[in-house]
Parts: structure tokens; C-alpha cells; sequence
């Protein structure tokens, strides 16, 4: 099944994925592989949506199209990589190790 998602109301003017930029995709089942975070979705837009009536500033919409290639399969989607403290965590000390 594919999917199309908007996400509305956001305020920068220009994006990354007008150039090209894809977006992070993880997915339980591709997972299972150990495939971790991966970057997807097609048919991927950043367009002027909106002005707001309040400060009259304008709006962005982030739009692209994901195809599901399981079923019952959890999916998230990220505007980039997630880093999480336990990775930055071991990060550092990795880098400390290194420099001894």
C-alpha cells in the first residue's frame, strides 16, 4: 500500500529536501535484519502552503509518498537520523579510548 503524507505549517522558507534530500525511515520488519535507520519516501515536495491570517507569514508543507511493503509492520518516519544520548555517549568515550 502507499501512502501519501503532508506535513503542514512549517515556518522555514527553504529545506534540504528540495534538493534532493530523502527522508529517515525505520521499519520494525526491515529491522529484523538489522538495517537500522534508512533513508525513503518518493515523490518528495517542500512547497509554500499557507499564510497564516494572524502575522501573515507564510507556511511550508513537506510532502512525500511511502510505499508499506509489509503489513502489520511498524514504521517511523524522522526528519533526519535520530542521535540518540546513549550514542553520543559511546561516541565520546570511543573518541577518548582513541586518544590515549
Amino acid at each position: 500500500m502507499t501512502v501519501r503524507f503532508n506535513i503542514i505549517n512549517l515556518s522555514k522558507s527553504n529545506s534540504l529536501f528540495s534538493k534532493g534530500m530523502k527522508i529517515s525511515i525505520f521499519s520494525e520488519k526491515e529491522n529484523l535484519n538489522g538495517s537500522g535507520w534508512y533513508f525513503g519516501g518518493e515523490n518528495i515536495t517542500y512547497s509554500n502552503s499557507a499564510k497564516s491570517f494572524n502575522d501573515n507569514k507564510g507556511y511550508f508543507t513537506l510532502s512525500f509518498s511511502f510505499k508499506f511493503p509489509h503489513s502489520k509492520d511498524e514504521v517511523y518516519f524522522a526528519y533526519s537520523r535520530p542521535y540518540t544520548y546513549t550514542q553520543l555517549l559511546n561516541d565520546i568515550n570511543e573518541l577518548k579510548e582513541k586518544s590515549k
